[in-house]
């Protein structure tokens, strides 16, 4: 019986270390390590270094030869992730290098980003566009962050933070297209936060960038139309062209006031893995009074949760909040 529960207790203090493991110090919200939160590093490792200490504002370091921030275990598609944010200061202009490396492989110069950090008595925002290297592709397993290239640099880094592809698009007189292409569409304006205009024989909007489409399943639109009409989202893979195969189709009310369009596109088995180019069509004849408030991929909800196998226990983790979800025997008690 003492064994027995010497075993439970040990189980749960198992558990409270995985929870404690992946609510470390990364803000799962915002896919940001906070620095200057304890435990600090968290699950990062710091190497060569000369001088390192923790204050309110972040993680505080004196550069060695080959300084190094390093993360292992992860297990993101890099695709979704383009851009990598980095808050961070330095007292002199030196420069920082980003490598990546999917699980199994190992870090190298071919899969890496350098990008130039200023002298600055200030904390600076480094957005590190890592796919402008066409390695960052598929699955993420290791990072690690060299934020100089010499010794002696005062470093203080408070924040690492991996930026979401874009997923919405609002249409107006600030925003104005947000990167959408028109063609076709007579009399454009922006009214109403919105964009207007009166539909020609082949009116779209053409977006060009990589999305990875597997977590959105779902396409939403807000938008009017002065006539019952046909909508029409087009797609296709890098490289491929657009086709009548790949697209769906949906009706178009007559209306007043701005209705929400939710377009299932995984409907069409072709919308998987990465998107270079969607095309939406407002209408499909001439004519139309149409506003366009905003385009807006839905993200598929899932369940964050991994399972450690402990024979004879199973611990299934919410690896999101950082939370036991189950706990189980897999023999009999």
């Amino acid at each position: 019986m003492m064994m027995g529960k010497k075993f439970f207790y040990g189980i749960m203090a198992l558990v409270l270390n995985v929870c404690c493991l992946y609510a470390g110090t990364i803000d799962s919200a915002t896919n940001e390590w906070l620095f200057y939160q304890e435990p600090g590093l968290g699950p990062w490792r710091l190497s060569d270094v000369q001088q390192q200490s923790l204050d309110k504002n972040g993680i505080i370091l004196v550069s060695g030869p080959d300084t190094q921030l390093v993360i292992r275990g992860l297990n993101f598609q890099a695709d979704s992730y383009p851009v990598i944010e980095i808050v961070m200061k330095a007292d002199k202009e030196t420069q920082g290098q980003i490598y990546f490396a999917a699980p199994g492989n190992k870090l190298s110069e071919a899969a890496s980003c350098r990008f130039k950090v200023k002298s600055s008595v200030d904390f600076e925002v480094y957005r590190i566009n890592c796919k402008s290297n066409l390695l960052w592709t598929g699955t993420i397993g290791e990072l690690r962050f060299d934020p100089a290239n010499v010794a002696g640099v005062n470093v203080q880094i408070k924040s690492i933070k991996l930026v979401i592809q874009q997923t919405i698009w609002n249409f107006n007189s600030t925003n104005m297209l947000s990167g959408w292409f028109s063609n076709d569409m007579n009399e454009l304006k922006f009214v109403n936060d919105a964009i207007a205009f009166i539909s020609g024989k082949d009116s779209q909007l053409v977006l060009r960038n990589k999305i990875q489409v597997d977590s959105y399943p779902v396409i939403e639109i807000v938008m009017k139309a002065d006539k019952e009409t046909q909508g029409q989202i087009y797609f296709a893979a890098p490289g491929n062209k657009l086709s009548e195969a790949a697209s769906c189709r949906f009706k178009v009310k007559s209306s007043v006031d701005f209705e929400v369009y939710r377009i299932n596109c995984k409907s069409n088995l072709l919308w998987t893995g990465t998107i270079g180019e969607l095309r939406f069509d407002p209408a499909n004849v001439a004519g139309v009074n149409v506003q366009i408030k905003s385009i807006r991929l839905l993200a598929e909800q899932r369940a964050a949760a991994i399972t450690i196998p402990f024979p004879p226990w199973e611990i299934k983790i919410d690896s999101a909040k950082g939370c036991c979800l189950e706990l189980r025997h897999q023999g009999n008690l």
